[in-house]
């Protein structure tokens, strides 16, 4: 499904302050697979992941994915590929404060030509499946954090996208909504979907059923 291939990211390329990001990084995901990217802080695992969601691009290589090569396409392609392909799920929900959960899982569905009555009941089944009915009508402003990220996850799937990308989303978390987080993502998976997900924690690292370790730009390992 994803075939990344002599991928290298440089930033500031040509200046003093050059920094390599990523380095002849060779990488194959399949379909339905749940993979942990691990590594210290500034290996490249984030680069990586803003990559394969288009939202930064390679100084060099290949990145493909659903039998497009993301580099090739259009901005208006790359929008069409984010908004029908991919849910990106960061350490922080990034909410609009000051409106309900179901505004805030609404956002996707905006730019489409779904009719609001599609989108309400879309975004009530949405919040429903994450145990958040309750909340539809609430200022996301006081919720806990845990609503709040499991709020950023419905608004991340509203699209029923294939691949899902999770940059530290439970690194802001306690032990318990930590657990609930994950158990979202392992769900996901579960059900055929393609999960991706930086972590920091080992523990976390261990449950998913591929482990790839990224150290100064460069992957040393990858563990089935």
């Amino acid at each position: 499904m994803i075939e990344i291939s002599g991928l290298y990211k440089v930033f500031n390329e040509g200046k003093p302050n050059e920094k390599i990001a990523l380095e002849n990084v060779n990488l194959s995901v399949g379909d339905g697979e749940m993979l942990a990217i691990t590594g210290a802080s500034g290996a490249g695992k984030s680069t990586l992941l803003n990559i394969l969601g288009t939202l930064d691009f390679a100084t060099k290589g290949t990145v493909a994915a659903y039998d497009l090569t993301l580099s090739a396409m259009t901005p208006k392609e790359l929008a069409k590929y984010r908004g029908e392909k991919v849910g990106i799920v960061t350490q922080y929900p990034f909410l609009i404060e000051g409106v309900s959960a179901k505004d805030n899982v609404s956002v996707p569905l905006l730019n489409g030509k779904v009719k609001r009555q599609e989108r309400e009941k879309r975004c009530a089944e949405m919040l429903d499946s994450l145990g958040l009915s309750e909340f539809a009508n609430t200022d996301v402003s006081v919720m806990s954090g845990g609503e709040r990220q499991r709020v950023a996850i419905a608004r991340a799937l509203i699209n029923n996208p294939s691949l899902i990308l999770a940059d530290e989303p439970t690194g802001a978390l306690d032990k318990a909504n930590s657990e609930k987080i994950l158990e979202i993502f392992f769900k996901l998976n579960r059900m055929g979907k393609t999960v991706i997900m930086v972590t920091h924690n080992e523990e976390i690292a261990k449950k998913c059923a591929r482990n790839v370790v990224i150290s100064d730009g460069k992957i040393i390992s990858d563990t089935v």
